[in-house]
């Protein structure tokens, strides 16, 4: 289904109205229908307050809602310039003004303040900032802005000084003047040397609310968790440093030698260590370095470990002991998948082998990095082989069998699936078969047998068709495994030890393959993460 929710708020009337700004489908005439939804029983029914099917208009960029959290509970709507308001326990839209603005239209953003009996509002139109001192009858153009703002929720004005203005980007922005001029809270890259008080990059959210003695304080909301600040925002604390759950992870690794011990790789949330079993509880982790890291393999059992960011594979030598790391940046003119897969080398633990692209203009190549130790720097080998040929495009997850390590394994992210029984020399591509594509920056999954040589499962995008597969020769014919599992994007396989198990991590959370059935069961009971 198209559409969906661009933003919802809860007014300060006595029912506490839930307005919800939406994107719904025309199936008829196939177009976006913006409409406006109303409940005012705390979100158990909702009602439609206003469609605009006007195909001008049709996209919610053009659109924004704002009511203060402690005013009169009057609703005010932003619809491609022009202002509307809804009074308390109302459903009738009056048209309060128009915004002249001064170019073509961009995204649009509403916020303000309700001060001594006044609605202050502020408005932005793509760069572009205007202001209102009668409740949007009239407006000023105030000030060209750099960037617009990240999300309709960081586009805002405090609740008791209608001069404050803040705006969320890759920095939160403040203006004490009324959007004149505005100064960092602090750059992002501060955030690496005092987590604690620096606001982490990607700022989503920026609201305000008063503590128990009336006091405004300013909530943050951005890629590195939730922080609290004072209410213009110069000063902020950290929330999520601990006891705060604010990590995405993309992949966990677990040290076979040492299950207490254990490694994850997040969102935005860098690469992290967890070094003792909490008994049940969340794991308490530390962040090492910050970023994105994903693709944590290990061929000693985790006693060094590869990883990869974005731009670059590291080595850590001594993962559980120390931080220090050494990093390969990638060199490809053509680029990787944005999370690139990595397999660590059978053989030795220095060695990993990065699915990239190439050094030289086209192509998909595997390449060879070593963590060599006396000069404490990773070198390079680029095969030769292009697993792009016959438009197959990166290369999206590789594998090797654990009992004949000569047995390898690649698929693409247009379904190509290759094989070698000659340790990565020669490779032969299944022509019959079209493998499930991956997730689009982080690749897919293969995940060979430790029982059976020539056994092996794959798994990646299951819309169109089955998101998991098995073969029970080497590649040469696959099996669907489809029945239990909903249409969804399979992003990692596992087996139990006896592998009576195959357990996935999926977009719709944990599912378990029973291979004597070869039925998949929901795992996630009411408390697991639901992706």
């Amino acid at each position: 289904r198209y559409g969906g929710c661009a933003k919802g708020i809860m007014t300060n009337d006595t029912t506490h109205t839930i307005f919800l700004l939406l994107e719904e489908w025309d199936y008829t005439n196939w177009k976006s229908i913006i409409s406006v939804y109303y409940s005012r029983d705390k979100g158990l029914n909702f009602s439609k307050l206003r469609s605009f099917p006007d195909p001008a208009f049709s996209w919610t960029d053009h659109y924004d809602l704002w009511s203060s959290y402690y005013g009169t509970g009057t609703t005010y709507l932003l619809r491609d310039s022009n202002v509307y308001s809804l009074a308390a326990g109302d459903t009738n839209l009056v048209k309060n003004g128009t915004i002249a603005w001064k170019k073509d239209r961009g995204s649009e953003f509403l916020t303000g303040t309700e001060l001594k009996g006044k609605t202050y509002l502020y408005s932005m139109i793509d760069t572009l900032i205007y202001y209102s001192a009668d409740a949007g009858k009239t407006w000023k153009y105030k000030n060209y802005f750099h960037t617009t703002p990240y999300t309709k929720w960081s586009f805002h004005c405090s609740d008791q000084n209608a001069s404050d203005l803040q705006i969320g980007g890759v920095n939160c922005w403040l203006s004490t003047d009324g959007g004149n001029s505005f100064s960092a809270t602090n750059d992002w890259s501060d955030y690496y040397n005092a987590p604690d008080v620096k606001l982490h990059a990607d700022n989503h959210c920026v609201l305000s609310f008063r503590d128990a003695k009336g006091a405004e304080y300013s909530m943050v909301g951005n890629d590195g968790g939730l922080y609290r600040g004072n209410a213009g925002i110069t000063s902020v604390t950290n929330l999520g440093v601990s006891g705060l759950d604010v990590s995405m992870y993309y992949t966990v690794y677990t040290n076979r030698n040492n299950t207490g011990i254990c490694y994850a790789g997040a969102q935005d949330q860098g690469f992290q260590r967890a070094l003792a079993d909490t008994a049940g509880k969340a794991l308490d982790f530390d962040q090492l370095i910050s970023g994105d890291y994903g693709h944590i393999v290990s061929s000693d059992g985790g006693k060094s470990l590869w990883t990869v960011y974005p731009t670059f594979a590291d080595y850590y030598p001594d993962a559980a002991n120390s931080k220090k790391e050494y990093a390969w940046y990638y060199n490809f003119k053509n680029a990787a998948l944005w999370m690139a897969p990595l397999m660590a080398d059978p053989y030795d633990p220095t060695i990993a082998w990065v699915g990239g692209g190439s050094s030289s203009s086209t192509g998909a190549h595997l390449v060879q990095l070593t963590y060599v130790a006396s000069t404490k720097q990773v070198t390079s080998a680029e095969d030769t082989f292009d697993f792009s040929r016959n438009n197959l495009g990166q290369i999206s997850a590789i594998a090797c069998s654990p009992i004949n390590s000569d047995y390898r394994y690649v698929l693409t992210e247009n379904g190509g699936f290759y094989n070698s029984t000659d340790a990565g020399q020669t490779w032969t591509l299944n022509k019959s078969f079209t493998a499930p594509a991956g997730h689009y920056f982080y690749g897919s999954c293969i995940l060979p047998s430790t029982r059976k040589l020539g056994e092996l499962w794959i798994s990646g995008s299951g819309y169109s068709n089955p998101a998991v597969y098995v073969s029970q020769n080497n590649g040469k014919t696959f099996k669907s495994l489809a029945t239990g599992m909903p249409s969804t994007l399979a992003f990692q396989l596992v087996a139990d030890t006896n592998e009576k198990f195959i357990y996935a991590a999926t977009e719709l959370g944990p599912y378990a393959l029973n291979t004597q059935e070869d039925i998949w069961y929901y795992l996630g009971g009411t408390s697991a993460p639901d992706q």
